[in-house]
């Protein structure tokens, strides 16, 4: 698994490493992290990207990984 925080080509990359090996992490609280602007960087990063696709990357990947129950709770996607 490979994680990142601003890295367009990450995404575009997706159907080239699978979406299951990428995962979306703001790298709280260093200063080279992107915690103070997560929102906008995400917006940016992921414009265009199918719902499905974003939340696997954003955190459903991180999720089978540590063996989160998904139906539990999922964030709101953008309307």
């Amino acid at each position: 698994h490979v994680q990142f925080a601003d890295d367009p080509t990450a995404v575009k990359a997706r159907h080239i490493t699978g979406l299951t090996t990428v995962m979306w992490g703001n790298d709280y609280p260093h200063a080279e992290g992107t915690f103070r602007s997560s929102a906008e960087c995400i917006a940016d990063n992921f414009a265009g990207v199918p719902d499905e696709d974003r939340a696997a990357i954003l955190g459903g990947t991180l999720a089978d990984v540590v063996g989160f129950d998904k139906t539990k709770k999922q964030a709101p996607t953008p309307a």
